[in-house]
């Protein structure tokens, strides 16, 4: 394949993946106004873009759904979409986090930067960053430290499973070295469809 094949092919991947993005966010900003889902919003406080690292990086935003009559003690959860590391947000997963809320759950879910704007490990680096302010702040929220559900799907599968790992065990780099320290208090992991040996 030549160079210009190459291009072609990479602005074409480029156009896909936007056309899918501004597709899949607009059908989840529909379901938002449908009547059926007006009573479950009632149920739920809404946190909005929570900035859980460096405020210069538009994706360190998190959302936390509370339960307006939690449990005596709400679990974490600690959500990550999927979207292929590529497209998508927490904005796009909202009817996960408001189901789950509805449960019982404080649900942070949070944005991570994608691989078209930031390559290897950023995703991952974000996600730890991510559950480092959630352990640091989610009493203030109604939530209880010591149950910790992680869970997300497709690239939140992948990145789920890394954050758990990281807790159980010494991975050597230094990010991950402090989510080992932190010792997470992980009852429940729930990578979902991830592609996990990638």
């Amino acid at each position: 394949m030549d160079s210009s094949t190459s291009g072609a092919l990479t602005i074409s991947q480029k156009a896909s993946t936007t056309v899918m993005s501004v597709l899949l966010n607009s059908m989840m900003r529909a379901f938002q106004l449908h009547p059926h889902t007006w009573s479950w919003w009632k149920e739920v406080k809404v946190h909005k873009n929570v900035c859980y690292g460096d405020s210069s990086i538009k994706e360190h935003r998190l959302d936390i759904y509370q339960p307006k009559n939690p449990p005596e003690r709400s679990p974490v959860c600690f959500y990550i979409h999927g979207g292929g590391f590529s497209l998508l947000s927490k904005d796009t997963h909202w009817m996960a986090a408001l189901y789950l809320a509805r449960k019982g759950y404080t649900v942070f879910s949070i944005n991570y930067r994608l691989a078209g704007k930031a390559p290897f490990p950023a995703a991952i680096q974000d996600t730890f960053t991510a559950a480092e302010w959630v352990h640091k702040n989610a009493q203030q929220y109604g939530a209880d430290p010591t149950q910790w559900i992680v869970s997300g799907e497709s690239a939140g599968g992948n990145l789920s499973l890394g954050l758990t790992l990281a807790s159980c065990f010494e991975l050597g780099d230094t990010w991950a070295q402090r989510i080992f320290e932190l010792k997470l208090p992980i009852k429940v992991a729930l990578p979902i469809c991830g592609l996990l040996q990638v």
